[in-house]
């Protein structure tokens, strides 16, 4: 095993979290843990995670949907394993839904071997291990054909789109991919404002299955502006203090990158 390999467990049982925290860090993984669907994807998105463990049964975004929204997102997250723990009486039916939303493996709340537990998390993750590596084999194999990767420019910003590195006067910029995809659609525009819309499609997040007037949607979408608002700030604050003066928020509306006379 990897000592860099980091598990993330999402249960709103603490006692039940805590349990499978201890055993893992006891062999030697890197544990997180939360409570919720919603500080879950947030977790994943501000880390780097190895395998995912999801309690079936969560309430408000439960384990299925926090499933479905990883898978959602295959180019980033490939290499996620998915480990579901269900309740003690799943059907058939819902054993078959779990590994449909994307789920690699499931075991029984209740009925927990120590030693199996351990197994098949191991598996899960060499499984994902190698998928990823399969695929990065492939897209190498098809960036080949060109040797030149696929890159934006923008002052002292360079954003590879093929590595998905940024750099900035030749530092690179530790960002998280959506603060990648912010990015680089603010330099794809650079000098015109992007409206909020297009600034929370680059989130990632899957909006409701509701009417686009109902109170759900609203409270939705205003919270997707908050988080486009949070994921700026830290931008910003990747930049430094010059160039960071460049991303203007225009109220109401969404931002844009400013342009200088050297650009």
């Amino acid at each position: 095993m990897s000592a860099s390999e980091r598990i993330l467990i999402v249960d709103d049982d603490e006692r039940a979290a805590g349990m499978l925290a201890e055993i893992l860090t006891r062999e030697g993984y890197e544990v997180q843990c939360e409570d919720n669907g919603e500080s879950a994807l947030a977790a994943l998105d501000a880390r780097r995670f190895d395998a995912v463990i999801l309690d079936w049964s969560m309430p408000g975004m439960d384990g299925r949907e926090v499933c479905r929204r990883i898978r959602a997102r295959a180019d980033e997250r490939a290499h996620i394993g998915i480990l579901m723990f269900t309740g003690q009486r799943t059907e058939d039916m819902d054993e078959v839904d779990i590994l449909g939303l994307g789920a690699d493996d499931y075991l029984r709340n209740g009925r927990m071997n120590r030693d199996v537990f351990l197994m098949r998390l191991r598996a899960v993750i060499q499984r994902r291990a190698a998928m990823a590596g399969a695929m990065a084999t492939v897209r190498g194999a098809l960036m080949s054909e060109s040797s030149l990767p696929e890159m934006l420019f923008y002052g002292p910003l360079e954003l590879n789109l093929d590595t998905r590195m940024a750099r900035q006067a030749g530092r690179a910029l530790e960002l998280t991919p959506r603060q990648f995809n912010l990015l680089a659609l603010l330099v794809k525009n650079a000098g015109q404002v992007v409206p909020h819309d297009r600034l929370i499609d680059e989130l990632g997040d899957i909006a409701p299955n509701v009417p686009e007037d109902s109170r759900e949607m609203l409270e939705w979408k205003v919270g997707s502006i908050r988080t486009v608002d949070s994921e700026m700030g830290f931008i910003r604050e990747a930049l430094g203090d010059v160039e960071k003066k460049r991303i203007v928020a225009v109220r109401g509306m969404g931002y844009f990158l400013a342009r200088s006379k050297n650009d």
